[in-house]
């Protein structure tokens, strides 16, 4: 067996208002069939900041908390608009992406809820939606920051994020 561990700075860049440096750590195994297994890792923004994620499609979820997770923000996620509620009040996010539609209590329902929290607060509220159909005027309100539309590129998420962390 074959044991190799990588480490180094591959790429440096910037992101919401800090430094972010890329450094892959790769630790590659190799067994007697020429089976590999690989892992890399990246060193996180300088200035994180708390993000909760609600979706009740476990895919989007796993996906959204993935990605900005490797941005360097903290991360929270719930499946429901009543544990939202509850998580927001726990949690205090900067950031909030919430699914429109979800039984029991949808996302227009969580920011009902939570408005005047999120305004004097100014946590910034974004619906997920596949039925993108407010206008900036009846999304702010509402007291939403904006929406982001399903089905969604992952680099308009990193791009949405980046400007809403920045």
């Amino acid at each position: 067996m074959l044991l190799r561990v990588q480490a180094g700075c591959r790429k440096k860049g910037s992101l919401a208002g800090g430094s972010l440096s890329f450094f892959p750590f790769g630790l590659s195994l190799k067994f007697k069939y020429n089976y590999s297994i690989c892992f890399f890792a990246k060193a996180t923004s300088v200035s994180s900041k708390k993000i909760l994620l609600v979706d009740d499609e476990e895919d989007i979820l796993e996906i959204l908390v993935e990605v900005i997770s490797s941005l360097g923000h903290e991360v929270r996620s719930g499946a429901d608009g009543v544990g939202a509620v509850k998580l927001y009040a726990e949690f205090k996010p900067d950031v909030f992406l919430c699914d429109t539609n979800m039984p029991g209590m949808s996302g227009l329902d969580v920011l009902k809820e939570i408005k005047e929290d999120v305004l004097s607060r100014g946590c910034k509220f974004l619906f997920i939606t596949g039925e993108p159909d407010w206008t900036s005027s009846e999304l702010t309100e509402m007291g939403a920051y904006g929406f982001i539309a399903k089905p969604f590129e992952l680099d308009e998420i990193e791009a949405k994020i980046a400007e809403l962390t920045s």
